[in-house]
């Protein structure tokens, strides 16, 4: 995201970004100033509490502690980043299904996943019998 992303009185959506289950749960703010660095802005509604968030990375301030919001401005952006997580999660804790695949499915697996594998240098092949 860049600067001119942005406009006083924008709704932008502000989500949750801990853990691997991720509440998948958006909430609305407003955008009320447009600094060099940060956006500030107010949730709704009400508007009671005020937060800002870095203009590049979208990580909401959160003080002193690592960032656990994140600012977008397109919800399926957000969605689509709860499903690569929830992905991410469930393979890793699901390696055994990969277990029953084929090495040619596991190739398949690797090249699309862009892992880095190196196999073995076929020197030898089986002689056929005569």
């Amino acid at each position: 995201m860049n600067k001119s992303d942005f406009h006083v009185g924008q709704t932008i959506y502000i989500g949750s970004r801990v853990g691997p289950g991720m509440t998948a749960y958006l909430g609305l703010a407003t955008i009320t100033s447009i600094g060099r660095k940060w956006v500030s802005f107010k949730y709704l509604p009400g508007g009671f509490q005020k937060n800002r968030f870095d203009i590049e990375s979208g990580l909401v301030d959160n003080g002193a502690y690592s960032p656990d919001k994140v600012a977008v401005l397109d919800p399926a952006e957000y969605y689509d980043l709860v499903d690569a997580r929830r992905l991410r999660y469930a393979i890793a804790v699901n390696m055994r299904a990969f277990e029953n695949c084929t090495t040619t499915q596991l190739k398949e697996i690797a090249q699309i996943a862009n892992i880095p594998v190196k196999f073995c240098e076929r020197k030898y092949k089986a002689k056929e019998n005569a």
